[in-house]
């Protein structure tokens, strides 16, 4: 292969000043400028022999080379402030525009992508579970990093040119070589790849391998950016705000809703099951997905409470003859309870009014009803107490959790004068009489099992033989209201925003996409040293381009024809492909 090589006429000093400025221009000038001489026609079959032969393009351009400063270094150092100032726009305009897409990205539409709790309504969100919203954000951000990485491959590409051109100049090279030089500035694989081993070429290989890389990289570090991680979105809960609870009166003591809710107490009572189905204890706040997802959710409103006061009763009257058993009959007013040896704790209704209810205590055993009177002979201990049943105020005393608002309570016949939070207490209060047995003058057996009073089958004794106390009667209503909130029925759909628990975008691994942009950077430091390197001095770098190498190599014969106007270049094409070839129509041929 024949190396290439420039004509070889000597620069004038204007035209050596005239190169500096436009390499270009100075070869135009040098011919132009040159004294005329007899234009000899083309001959019909060209003489090889006669052609001038080419010479290497370092001394085609030797003395256009401005001269240099103190030493190399300070020459490579303008050399290098030259390569950043016709590169860098490029290269740091594409690496802005890809960390300006992940910021972005991270910034509006990382906040919209996550997961929606049933039941609720999240606005302008991309629930991933419901649709493509994670494809959708790779194939957006894919297609935002190559467009910045075109933008600075620009730049890029212009120093691999500048580094092809030093090499042009300063190590000569072949015409296959420069088709190689030029198809790896623009980005071919294959040239790159045979370029790999050629002496002197290595690196611009390497410089397309490494664009390629990165762009090929684009895909992988995306799909690892994105990671699900678990966190709080406010989101609108809906949910039934008006909860229809039992008739009050006693004349629907045994109703249906009592019914219903007297069955979830008993099973709670037989398993210990103090979660009572999962319910904000003691409040109006029906469970579901409002108050299950919430976080650290808390009742705001009242929750219900239980108190009572015994006093010890000593109207009896004791019949050792009467049967087998010993009996005691206990007389209240005009009725009279009959009470025998057996009893460990039971109990009778006497008196219900709204939300408060009398009860008649008996029991065998020492210690078991506060207050109680023994009777004369030991063996029987009574007392009168007087059960409440109330709805406390209870307002959020505490920051950092999401209290739900509870449910409008519906009650009937209740009276409007007592007010709705009393007539819940009251509906509370028949549906605990309704399990224990409803109006009537019989004694009822009652056991502390699941930690509250109730007609339900002991396991030991201890359940069986249960102190009264304020604890288990208040944990009784508790469970009742939950019994009832979670049976009665609902209306009215309403709406709270409350912090839920979702699944969203792990913002802390999204910034792994910034590894892009560092790659070109680095990419780009890379070139410039390696180009200010190869410039060994050369203080008028240009870029490498197939028109100014053709001139360059023409000899003295052929290009004063062109000037001349004798022989022209005419793009003819040839099916898909533009070539030049010389045109017939010249003088003295």
């Amino acid at each position: 292969m024949t190396p290439l090589a420039p004509n070889r006429r000597k620069l004038s000093a204007e035209q050596v000043e005239q190169s500096a400025r436009d390499p270009t221009a100075a070869l135009y000038d040098a011919v132009a400028r040159s004294p005329p001489r007899p234009v000899e026609p083309l001959p019909t079959h060209i003489d090889i022999s006669r052609t001038a032969s080419p010479i290497p393009m370092a001394a085609r351009f030797s003395d256009s080379h401005l001269p240099l400063d103190d030493s190399a270094v300070t020459t490579r150092w303008r050399v290098l402030l030259y390569l950043i100032s016709t590169t860098a726009l490029w290269v740091f305009g594409g690496i802005f525009f890809m960390l300006l897409g992940i910021g972005l990205t991270q910034a509006i539409i990382f906040p919209k992508i996550h997961t929606c709790p049933s039941s609720a309504t999240c606005e302008s969100s991309y629930d991933p579970n419901n649709g493509n919203s994670l494809q959708l954000l790779q194939s957006f951000m894919s297609y935002w990093l190559k467009a910045g990485l075109m933008i600075a491959s620009v730049g890029i590409l212009k120093l691999a040119a500048y580094q092809a051109w030093f090499i042009l100049m300063h190590e000569g090279n072949t015409v296959k070589d420069l088709d190689l030089n030029l198809g790896a500035i623009r980005g071919s694989v294959t040239d790159a790849f045979f370029l790999l081993f050629r002496k002197h070429n290595r690196l611009l290989s390497i410089f397309v391998f490494a664009l390629l890389g990165v762009d090929t990289a684009i895909s992988l570090i995306i799909g690892l950016s994105i990671d699900k991680q678990s966190g709080t979105k406010v989101v609108d809960f809906t949910y039934n705000a008006t909860s229809r609870f039992p008739d009050s009166s006693l004349s629907h003591l045994n109703s249906d809703g009592q019914l219903k809710a007297t069955q979830k107490s008993i099973i709670w009572a037989l398993d210990g099951d103090k979660s009572h189905g999962g319910a904000l204890r003691g409040s109006l706040v029906v469970p579901g997905d409002r108050s299950i997802q919430a976080t650290n959710a808390l009742p705001a409103g009242p929750k219900i409470s239980g108190r009572f006061e015994c006093e010890g009763y000593s109207n009896y009257t004791f019949d050792p003859e009467s049967s087998s058993l010993h009996q005691w009959y206990i007389n209240v007013g005009d009725r009279q309870y009959i009470a025998n040896a057996k009893m460990s704790l039971h109990v009778a209704m006497h008196v219900v009014d709204t939300a408060v209810t009398r009860y008649l205590w008996v029991s065998n055993t020492t210690g078991l009803i506060p207050n109680a009177t023994a009777t004369e002979d030991g063996g029987m201990h009574i007392a009168f107490c007087t059960h409440w049943v109330e709805m406390v105020p209870e307002e959020p005393k505490k920051t950092g959790y999401d209290y739900l608002n509870t449910n409008v309570a519906f009650t009937s016949g209740c009276s409007d004068e007592a007010g709705s939070e009393t007539c819940v207490a009251d509906s509370v209060n028949n549906a605990i009489l309704n399990w224990w047995g409803g109006v009537g003058t019989a004694f009822w057996h009652i056991s502390c099992r699941g930690g509250v009073l109730g007609p339900v089958p002991s396991r030991n004794d201890a359940e069986r033989y249960c102190s009264l106390t304020q604890e288990l009667w208040k944990e009784t209503t508790i469970a009742m209201l939950d019994g009832i909130t979670q049976t009665a029925p609902t209306s009215i759909p309403s709406s709270q925003k409350l912090q839920a628990g979702v699944e969203e975008l792990n913002r802390q691994r999204w910034w792994l996409n910034a590894v892009i942009p560092a790659a070109i950077f680095v990419l780009y430091l890379v070139g410039l040293v390696y180009t200010s390197l190869r410039s060994q001095g050369d203080p008028a770098p240009k870029k490498l381009n197939l028109d100014e190498v053709v001139r360059a190599a023409q000899t003295d014969h052929i290009h004063d024809l062109i000037l001349m106007g004798q022989l022209k270049k005419t793009p003819v094409r040839y099916h898909s492909q533009i070539g030049f070839v010389d045109s017939h129509d010249h003088s003295g041929t």
